[in-house]
């Protein structure tokens, strides 16, 4: 991808029940990315992706089909 596109959101709350003592549940952070603009950018419905999580940056990148990096 040639050019760079920037797009803003916002991290959403999804309540998740947690393994612990009590069982109880919490707001964890919730990202949820969609649009056309994913397709423009290479990415297909079915796609394999690697996220790399890193110092407060998510990557994503496509992988090969194969599970190749």
């Amino acid at each position: 991808m040639g050019n760079k596109l920037i797009r803003k959101g916002k991290l959403h709350g999804h309540y998740q029940m947690v393994k612990d003592h009590w069982n109880r549940g919490r707001n964890v952070p919730w990202l949820n990315i969609r649009g056309l603009w994913l397709e423009r950018a290479g990415f297909q419905v079915g796609d394999p992706i690697e996220i790399v999580v890193e110092n407060g940056v998510l990557t994503i990148k496509k992988m090969e089909a194969d599970g190749d990096r």
